[in-house]
């Protein structure tokens, strides 16, 4: 996976055609562009040239991947000691605090997770392209070595920009280690157990082979060490090894409980049982299927054909993975809450229940603020796969 839609250094940058630029973004886009996207990259596109127009130093990436949170910088600058992760809200005259939470997110993820930049100072910038002007301040540097957010118009960020390239903070950037080191959310399997078993001998460490064994033992075997870490506060690792067909899957979703997982986690395991959270983005009204994307503050339609398949198999992923049977919970919405209307999610409701889902009413606990937690009534409708009662999906 490519790291970001479109990098360069940022002399190539300032040389480059703003359409070719624009078209490397389409091709890496990998869907239908929007015409609201289009214009949004055009406008970062010249604002980041009139910002960098001194700085010819460094590298500039357009889209950066932030894996862990499945989504994308707008811009990302590595230029002499430091990075620089700008998030753009084209044509914006505010500076929103979901927007300003955002981008200092990216750059916390960026600080603990990217490990080519562990010990950099990182800036965070929001530009707000339309915003009045704001007063200029200094770096506010916290313990880590990440700036508190620094919010601009577009006419400002040549400044902020010139003041974070002449940091004199620790060794010049190297861009191609630094681009090349990945993320390393968190230790790989091995390197828990060397760090877990570094005090003893390869004897100590217990071995289940689901290829040479029964699968009910194998399990059987997983869950006495799951219920002996849990009494005695210990942590385990268990490997499970087989040959392709061995049944390694099998075991693996028996021990996927507890657990809260998107379409990607769930792709190609068989649950014994499901939960299924409906949200408002994928919504029966009007006798058909809306296709909604959350961003900032509101939900808005998606358009194009490809993300709207994409949507609906999201959906086909995570309705069929139960084996035994399946629990769908539709919220019910608040009046208060205009980006979670009960008109969002009622008539998905009545439609899954015209299906023949059953209706289950029952208590369900949800977290307050308040001192104390409430009960109050959900909606659930399950789907059993018992065979006198056949599943409708």
């Amino acid at each position: 996976m490519k790291s970001a839609y479109y990098q360069a250094s940022n002399s190539e940058f300032l040389k480059a055609d703003p359409a070719a630029i624009l078209g490397e973004l389409a091709r890496s886009h990998g869907f239908a562009l929007e015409q609201a996207q289009r214009d949004a990259w055009i406008e970062q596109i010249e604002t980041m040239k009139q910002a960098l127009q001194e700085l010819d130093c460094g590298h500039i990436l357009f889209e950066f991947t932030i894996p862990r949170m499945g989504k994308r910088a707008d811009v990302v600058l590595v230029f002499g000691c430091a990075i620089v992760v700008v998030e753009f809200k084209v044509r914006s005259t505010t500076f929103d605090r979901h927007a300003v939470e955002q981008v200092h997110d990216y750059a916390l993820d960026l600080k603990n997770f990217h490990r080519g930049s562990h010990a950099l100072c990182i800036i965070p910038i929001l530009v707000a392209t339309q915003a009045k002007f704001v007063s200029p301040r200094s770096f506010d540097w916290a313990a880590d070595g990440v700036a508190d957010p620094m919010l601009v118009n577009a006419d400002q960020l040549k400044s902020v920009l010139a003041q974070a390239a002449g940091l004199a903070v620790g060794h010049p950037i190297d861009f191609s280690m630094w681009i090349s080191s990945g993320y390393q959310p968190t230790p790989t399997i091995v390197e828990a157990a060397q760090a877990l078993y570094q005090a003893h001998g390869v004897e100590e460490i217990a071995r289940s082979d689901a290829g040479a064994q029964n699968l009910g033992i194998t399990c059987s075997r997983i869950a006495e060490i799951i219920e002996h870490s849990k009494t005695e506060h210990r942590k385990s690792i268990c490997f499970v090894t087989g040959v392709p067909g061995a049944g390694k899957t099998l075991v693996r979703s028996s021990f996927y409980c507890e657990e809260v997982a998107s379409e990607f986690d769930v792709q190609g395991l068989e649950l014994d049982w499901a939960g299924v959270c409906w949200d408002a983005d994928f919504r029966y009204s009007d006798s058909r299927w809306s296709h909604l994307n959350f961003r900032g503050t509101r939900w808005q339609q998606v358009n194009a054909a490809e993300r709207q398949l994409y949507l609906k198999n999201a959906y086909r992923v995570i309705l069929t993975r139960a084996r035994q049977g399946m629990i769908i919970f539709v919220p019910q919405g608040s009046d208060e809450d205009p980006t979670r209307l009960p008109a969002f999610y009622d008539q998905t409701f009545h439609f899954l229940q015209a299906c023949g889902l059953r209706m289950l009413d029952v208590p369900l606990r949800w977290c307050t603020t308040e001192p104390d937690s409430h009960w109050g009534r959900g909606r659930e409708i399950t789907a059993n796969g018992r065979p006198d009662e056949p599943v409708r999906q």
